[in-house]
């Protein structure tokens, strides 16, 4: 009975859990999850209600309003998610503080993540940067890096980091990035999020189909795979977008 269960909840489709869904890769990460026949619903975490215009008023959206300091009390939320995206992004200057923005982009996202492994959510898509480095002199990129070594301790069944470079956030863009764009090309954040997206139920699907390979094989003598982290860099993010002939999500 129970393997008829899930099997029918595999059929209606992917579940997916979002942080930092209103930032400009969030946003284009929800788009593009919502515009995707394979996905049932997709839940975005956050401090409060959100105007849906920005997700195209998809009917797939569940907003749930959490208390960023204490997250664990809205852990129900988090029941029976396939996949978490985790798109906390913020910068010294917008934060306040070195402190206040550490505590957005380490601590909640740290937070998120370990309710995602309590929960048993096996797929954790987790944003930081180029050149995220625990050892870099640079605050931002530090922090970035830290947050992936302290995701990648918590052992999910897939770990997936990406590490964009310049980004085009159109009209959410910060002022260094408009300059550096003058010099170098930048990614569109919705070529980003179709990215995130496919790459996602790309890899869910394949690890089901091994799954159910496994269990045809199984023996009691069998170890459990290993945890595995795949780090996609900003030159493999474009060459992934180009093999796939992803089209982006706009309105």
């Amino acid at each position: 009975k129970r393997q008829m269960e899930a099997s029918t909840e595999r059929q209606e489709g992917i579940r997916a859990i979002v942080i930092g869904g209103t930032g400009a890769v969030g946003t284009a990460v929800i788009n593009a999850l919502v515009r995707s026949p394979g996905v049932a619903v997709v839940t975005n975490i956050g401090r409060r209600q959100y105007n849906t215009d920005q997700w195209g008023n998809s009917d797939k959206i569940r907003q749930v309003v959490v208390d960023m300091e204490a997250m664990d009390a809205s852990r129900e939320a988090f029941n029976g998610q396939d996949i978490a995206f985790c798109c906390l992004g913020s910068t010294r200057r917008d934060a306040g503080s070195a402190e206040a923005f550490r505590h957005i982009d380490y601590d909640y996202s740290l937070a998120f993540a370990r309710l995602c492994r309590k929960r048993k959510i096996q797929h954790f898509h987790l944003l930081t940067s180029a050149r995220a480095s625990k050892d870099s002199h640079f605050l931002y990129t530090q922090v970035k890096g830290q947050i992936e070594e302290a995701v990648k301790e918590l052992h999910f069944e897939h770990t997936v980091v990406y590490r964009p470079g310049l980004l085009d956030r159109g009209d959410k863009a910060r002022l260094v990035e408009r300059i550096a764009a003058l010099v170098w090309t930048p990614l569109d954040t919705a070529w980003l999020g179709r990215m995130m997206q496919h790459y996602a139920e790309d890899l869910l699907e394949s690890t089901r189909q091994g799954q159910q390979l496994l269990l045809q094989q199984q023996t009691e003598a069998c170890e459990p795979p290993a945890a595995a982290v795949k780090t996609w860099e900003s030159a493999d993010i474009f060459a992934y977008i180009l093999q796939h002939s992803l089209d982006s999500v706009k309105e």
